[in-house]
């Protein structure tokens, strides 16, 4: 167990304030319009139960009937039918903890208010994780969408550019102007600014953000590399649903009084409830051993199958060198 120690802490007589070392990590796939905030999915995610099917009405489709003078000749109506998604709440929870000598070598300084400050930022990196693990399970080889979602260039050893980008988007053919967002390595990012190929939206003193071919972009370290072959997503907006549940006791305090001889220990438990789930995907459990899944469990082929029509389902998946 991890606890924070006077050996943890910069304790100078120099130093008049302690700097806290923020993260770097961007949450920019969260933060963005790819995910939408779903009442509907909240409510699954408050409500009992760890799966949930998400009822959706299929296209009509057939063709029109030609008009005949023939009284004998009838029209055969057609019919809609339903679909079903399955999505799966996640239980997630995080503890930090700290000595309380610590607060008084400090002088005051206490570690877990700093941690309380923290939190969010720590979540919002740390669902964009659960979320870049699903994109692995759902586009990994054998997975739902590897034949009809991705767009593999690196046996060719191709560098992600524009063509290779256009031919990304073309997987879902005649659907593909509804991908609105790309999300890329910041590796990648840059090779593109330096051809010169990234625009940027804003006015002067306005909040600008960079654009390509038209796609908003993401620039995110968290899209995986792998042997120097980089993968690069194309989203719909709204292509993942979210919906934030509440656990009996979302945040909590325990003490053992009996802690460093008797100094004392505090810990900050901090509990999560929620739903994350790309859009006309279902949630399978096959290899789920237990009551939520696991990262890795998420990124498993066999825990994912399609259930929308491909070209319903607003994910692109890029690998290039």
């Amino acid at each position: 167990m991890a606890v924070t120690q006077i050996a943890d802490l910069v304790v100078k007589a120099e130093f008049s304030a302690r700097v806290q070392v923020l993260s770097t990590t961007k949450s920019a796939l969260f933060q963005s319009g790819i995910i939408a905030n779903d009442p509907t999915i909240a409510a699954l995610a408050r409500s009992e139960g760890a799966t949930f099917t998400l009822p959706y009405w299929n296209d009509v489709d057939g063709s029109s009937a030609v008009g005949s003078d023939d009284p004998n000749t009838t029209l055969t109506p057609g019919n809609i039918t339903q679909g079903s998604e399955t999505a799966i709440k996640l239980f997630r929870s995080k503890a930090w903890s700290a000595m309380d000598i610590t607060k008084s070598i400090l002088a005051g300084d206490d570690p877990l208010e700093r941690v309380a400050n923290l939190i969010a930022g720590w979540w919002s990196r740390d669902m964009q994780t659960i979320l870049i693990n699903s994109l692995t399970g759902i586009f990994a080889s054998g997975g739902a969408l590897v034949a009809t979602h991705v767009h593999d260039v690196t046996g060719a050893s191709t560098a992600l550019s524009a063509d290779v980008i256009l031919d990304g988007k073309q997987k879902l053919g005649d659907a593909a102007d509804d991908l609105t967002a790309i999300a890329m390595h910041s590796a990648k990012y840059t090779a593109l600014q330096k051809a010169l190929l990234i625009d940027y939206i804003g006015a002067e003193g306005d909040i600008r953000f960079p654009t390509f071919l038209g796609y908003r972009v993401i620039v995110d370290d968290s899209c995986p590399v792998n042997s120097g072959n980089y993968t690069t997503y194309l989203f719909g907006p709204g292509s993942v649903a979210y919906g934030e549940g509440m656990p009996k006791v979302p945040m909590a305090y325990t003490r053992n009084e009996l802690a460093g001889n008797g100094a004392g220990q505090e810990t900050l438990v901090n509990r999560r409830e929620f739903i994350l789930h790309p859009r006309g995907l279902r949630w399978t459990s096959d290899t789920m051993a237990g009551s939520s899944p696991t990262n890795a469990e998420l990124a498993t082929a066999a825990n994912w199958e399609q259930a929308w029509a491909d070209k319903a389902i607003k994910l692109v998946k890029i690998l290039s060198k």
